[in-house]
C-alpha cells in the first residue's frame, strides 16, 4: 500500500479536489485527518473506511487557533503527522471589491499560512515529512472576473516556493499543486471557457501520484499549463487580447456587439 500507515492531514476535504484526494489516499492505506467546515460531509467520507483510519476535525481555516487545535487532535490520536495538504480555498465570480479581496485572502492565503504554521512542528518530527499546498494555473496570470482569486493563488505559489528552500535543512519536502480547470462546486459558478475540464477524481489521480513521488510541482493538464505559462511571458497587450477568450460569456458578447 503506497500510503500504508502514513499520517495525512487535508484541509478543504469536504468537497471537490480535497474530497477526491482524501478518498484516494485513504484507499491507498493512509490515515487521513479530514478538515473543513462541513462536519456532516466529512463524516460521510470517513464512514467509507475502517474505524480509526479517518479522523474528522471540522473547523474554519480563517481562524488561526483552530489550526493549532486540529494539530493537537492529530498528535493525540496518531502521535504525529507525515504529510499535510493545505488545500482549502474559495473562488468568487463577482464584481471586484476590497471586501472580496479580503475574503479570498483570509481563506486562500492566510488559511494556508495558518495551516502550515500549525503543521510544521509535527512535520519536523516525522521521518519523511512532506508539505503540499494548493495553488492553481491561475497563479500564472490574472484572469477576467477572477483577478482577486488569481492574486491569492499567485501568493500561495510564491509562499510554497520560498518555503521549499527554507525548509530543506529540516528535511521537509514541499510540493506546489497547480491544477487547470476541474469540475467542482467552486468552478460550477463560473461562466467562461474552461478547456480540458477534468473531474475531481481525474485531478486526484494526478495529484496523489505526484505526492507519492514528492514532486516539487504538480501542474496539469500539460497543454493548459504550457499555454498559461506562455501567456505570462508575452507582452501585456498580447496576453490581454488572449485572455478575452476566458471572459464570461455576457462580457464577450458585449465586446463583440
Amino acid at each position: 500500500m503506497l500510503f500504508s500507515e502514513r499520517r495525512v492531514w487535508i484541509t478543504g476535504a469536504s468537497s471537490g479536489i480535497g474530497k477526491a484526494c482524501a478518498i484516494r489516499m485513504a484507499s491507498l492505506g493512509a490515515k487521513v485527518a479530514l478538515s473543513a467546515r462541513n462536519r456532516e460531509a466529512l463524516e460521510e467520507i470517513a464512514a467509507h473506511f475502517p474505524p480509526g483510519q479517518c479522523l474528522v476535525i471540522p473547523f474554519d481555516v480563517r481562524e488561526p487557533e483552530a489550526h493549532f487545535a486540529a494539530a493537537g487532535q492529530i498528535v493525540e490520536h496518531w502521535d504525529g503527522l507525515d504529510t499535510v495538504f493545505v488545500n482549502a480555498g474559495i473562488s468568487a465570480d463577482e464584481t471586484f471589491s476590497g471586501d472580496l479581496c479580503a475574503r479570498l485572502i483570509q481563506t486562500n492565503f492566510l488559511g494556508m499560512a495558518y495551516g502550515i504554521e500549525a503543521a510544521l512542528p509535527l512535520l519536523k518530527k516525522s521521518s519523511d515529512p512532506h508539505l503540499v499546498g494548493m495553488s492553481s494555473i491561475a497563479a500564472y496570470i490574472g484572469m477576467p472576473q477572477l483577478s482577486a482569486y488569481c492574486a491569492t493563488k499567485s501568493a500561495c505559489r510564491a509562499l510554497l516556493q520560498g518555503l521549499r528552500v527554507d525548509l530543506k535543512p529540516a528535511g521537509i519536502k514541499v510540493t506546489v499543486v497547480c491544477p487547470g480547470f476541474v469540475k467542482t462546486p467552486m468552478t460550477d459558478q463560473h461562466d467562461f471557457m474552461m478547456p480540458f475540464l477534468l473531474t475531481a477524481e481525474e485531478a486526484a489521480r494526478v495529484i496523489v501520484a505526484g505526492i507519492v513521488r514528492q514532486k516539487a510541482a504538480i501542474a496539469f493538464p500539460a497543454m493548459v499549463n504550457i499555454v498559461f505559462k506562455l501567456m505570462a511571458c508575452l507582452p501585456e497587450a498580447v496576453s490581454s487580447r488572449l485572455l478575452n477568450w476566458f471572459a464570461p460569456t455576457h462580457i464577450r458578447h458585449r465586446q463583440q456587439a
